[in-house]
């Protein structure tokens, strides 16, 4: 059985949890796209990226910050 990928749902509902400073209802929504991908890490899905945009290339570095206050592995 291949894993199947974080939901949009599950990393930016962590990320937006942590970044409002809901580190609780961060943690719960890493939980529950980890046990969905065990293997996700934030490594991967920055590689997963493919914009050069800068003003894009700034928002999502906010983005990978909340998915570390959530508590997702780096990778």
């Amino acid at each position: 059985m291949v894993d199947a990928p974080l939901g949009p749902s599950d990393i930016s509902l962590a990320a937006a949890e942590a970044l409002r400073g809901n580190l609780a209802a961060a943690r719960r929504h890493a939980a529950a796209g980890l046990q969905r991908n065990p293997h996700f890490t934030i490594k991967r899905f920055r590689m997963s990226r493919g914009s050069t945009e800068p003003a894009f290339l700034a928002g999502m570095e906010n983005f990978y910050e909340g998915l570390r206050l959530a508590g997702l592995p780096e990778g």
